[in-house]
């Protein structure tokens, strides 16, 4: 749980930084376009054995698909968490029919791994 908050916590504030359009690493400050140049997704890995994801930030929703343990999922790069209906979500896309669509997964089902 508290790295789960400390994960939020800097999220957030590199969320800010890349609005604002600048990222301050050390004592150089670089432009958010050049940060994210060479990353075009987020990559998470599931921490839960079975993760739904949700078409929206709902459990009452009928999910997408479900992930499981050690799945490796991606998301857009630039996007925050959002806090809805109780409950921290991460956007992520997923491969189900009718093909590739975007959903969303709790935060605590996920951990960052990298970037794509």
């Amino acid at each position: 749980m508290f790295a789960s908050t400390i994960k939020r916590v800097a999220l957030s504030v590199f969320t800010a930084a890349a609005m604002s359009g600048a990222l301050a690493l050390g004592s150089a400050v670089l432009p958010a376009q050049a940060a994210s140049a060479n990353c075009s997704n987020n990559v998470y890995r599931v921490v839960w054995p079975h993760a739904g994801v949700y078409p929206r930030m709902s459990q009452a929703a009928a999910p997408l698909t479900t992930k499981q343990a050690g799945e490796r999922v991606t998301g857009p790069t630039g996007w925050g968490h959002v806090y809805a209906n109780g409950h921290h979500w991460t956007k992520v896309w997923v491969n189900s029919v009718p093909g590739w669509r975007e959903g969303w997964m709790r935060d605590d089902a996920v951990t960052y791994i990298g970037c794509s």
